[in-house]
C-alpha cells in the first residue's frame, strides 16, 4: 500500500477484486489519478474464493462475445499485466438432459456465430471423449477445447502488482464510510483516513455493493448469499485429470487442481437464503461437502474412493436474473458494476476496460452491455 492518503484524485474505484483491480489499472494507464479502496484486503472478497473457470457458455449473444474476450486476456494474461494468472486450459464440457438437447444446440449454434470455439459431443461421442463419465442420463454435450481456469491467488497478486506498478494509490483496510454529493454531482469520498475529493466513483463492492450504493441513495436489486466448493483428493487409479464440467442435470460446476477436484453447485434456490455480507466467516458444513461429493461421484463413479480434503465457503451477489449489473447511475460520476453472480472473475479484465474507457471517453463504445444495464429491472 502507497504511504501517502491522497486527497484528490480524479476517480475512487471501492471494491478491489478483480473488477475493482482492472478498473483502477485501465484507469490509470488512461492517464487518471486513482484511489483504490478495499474494507478488508485486495481479492479477499469473492475473487479469491472463485472456482475461476474461465469459458463462453452463455444463452446471450452479448456475454458469449464478453466471454470471449475475456478467455482470450487471461490465456494472455502477462501480456496485458506483466505477470501470470495460473492459467491451465483443459477444455469444458457442457451435459444437459434429453429435455434440454434442443436448446443446447440452439445454444452452440448462436455461439459459434459469435466466435466461441464450441461443439456438439452426442452422448455415444461423449463416451469416448471420456469413459469414466457416466453418460445414462445425459442428452447432448458441448464442448469448448480453450476453456481453462486461472489461479485466484496468482491472479490477484498480477494485479496488485500492476496497479501499484501503474500507480494506483491502493488502500487496505479502508471502507468508503460516505459518499458526499454537490448537488446532483458526486464530489468526495470519506473514509476513516481522511476525504478524498473527486468526481468519479467506481462501485465494484461486490456483495458489499449495495451497502455502497445506499451511500448516495441508490438501491440495486442485488443480494447475497453463501457458495459452498468442495475439495475431493481423487484416488490414484482415476488415471489424469478431467476437463472442466458444467453439469446441468445434477447441477454442479467442478474442475481439477492437481490430482484433486473443487466442485460448487448451480442452484438458484440459494437466493431464497440471504446473508450479509460481514456475517458470513468463510466456514463449510460437513454435509454440504459430502453432499457435493455424492454429486460428483455421481457423474464419475470412477472417482468413488476420492477422499474429502476439504472446501470453502464464499459470497455471491446475485441479481435477479444472475446476471451482472455494470451501468452508469445518477447522480453524475456514478458507476456499478457488480451482482455478478458467480461470473465475476471471467469478466474482471473486460469490465474493466469498458468502465475505464466509458469513464474516460464519456460513452460507452462499441461493446454491446445493453444486457447488462438497471434498465432491465425497471420494465
Amino acid at each position: 500500500m502507497l504511504s501517502s492518503f491522497p486527497a484528490t484524485a480524479d476517480a475512487v474505484v471501492i471494491g478491489g477484486g478483480i473488477i475493482g483491480l482492472c478498473t483502477a489499472i485501465h484507469l490509470a494507464r488512461n492517464g487518471l489519478a486513482v484511489v483504490l479502496l478495499d474494507k478488508s484486503l485486495v481479492g479477499s472478497g469473492p475473487t479469491g474464493r472463485s472456482l475461476a473457470v474461465i469459458s463462453q457458455h452463455y444463452t446471450h449473444p452479448a456475454m458469449v462475445t464478453l466471454a470471449r474476450e475475456g478467455l482470450e486476456i487471461f490465456r494472455n494474461f502477462e501480456a496485458y499485466y506483466g505477470g501470470g494468472c495460473g492459467w491451465t486450459e483443459t477444455g469444458l464440457i457442457v451435459l444437459v438432459g434429453p429435455e434440454a438437447a434442443d436448446p443446447l444446440r440452439s445454444t452452440v449454434d448462436m455461439q459459434i456465430q459469435q466466435g466461441a470455439r464450441v461443439e456438439l459431443l452426442e452422448t455415444a461421442q461423449l463416451q469416448s471423449f471420456d469413459d469414466r463419465l457416466h453418460t445414462a442420463d445425459v442428452g447432448l454435450a458441448s464442448y469448448q477445447p480453450t476453456a481453462g481456469y486461472a489461479d485466484p491467488q496468482h491472479t490477484v497478486h498480477t494485479l496488485y502488482r500492476a496497479a501499484l506498478a501503474d500507480g494506483v494509490h491502493v488502500h487496505e483496510h479502508t471502507p468508503a464510510t460516505d459518499i458526499l454529493r454537490d448537488g446532483d454531482r458526486i464530489c468526495a469520498v470519506a473514509t476513516p483516513d481522511g476525504t478524498i475529493s473527486t468526481p468519479v466513483v467506481v462501485d465494484t463492492a461486490g456483495p458489499w455493493a449495495q451497502l455502497v450504493a445506499r451511500q448516495i441513495g441508490l438501491e440495486l436489486p442485488i443480494v447475497s448469499c453463501r457458495q459452498t466448493m468442495a475439495v475431493l483428493r481423487r484416488p490414484i487409479a482415476f488415471g489424469d485429470r478431467h476437463p472442466i464440467v458444467n453439469d446441468f442435470i445434477l447441477g454442479t460446476s467442478f474442475r481439477s487442481d492437481g490430482n484433486s477436484t473443487i466442485i460448487g453447485r448451480f442452484d438458484r434456490s440459494q437466493t431464497e437464503y440471504p446473508i450479509e455480507p460481514d456475517a458470513t466467516d468463510g466456514s463449510v458444513v460437513g454435509a454440504d461437502i459430502d453432499h457435493l461429493r455424492r454429486l460428483w461421484i455421481q457423474r464419475y463413479p470412477a472417482g468413488s474412493r476420492c477422499v474429502q480434503a476439504g472446501g470453502w465457503s464464499g459470497l455471491y451477489d446475485v441479481t435477479p436474473d444472475w446476471m451482472p449489473i455494470c451501468d452508469r447511475l445518477g447522480p453524475e460520476g456514478v458507476y456499478v458494476c457488480c451482482g455478478t453472480s458467480g461470473h465475476g472473475f471471467k469478466f474482471g479484465p473486460v469490465f474493466g476496460q469498458h468502465l475505464a474507457n466509458w469513464i474516460v471517453d464519456g460513452s460507452a463504445g462499441d461493446r454491446n452491455i445493453d444486457r447488462l444495464s438497471m434498465q432491465r429491472f425497471r420494465q
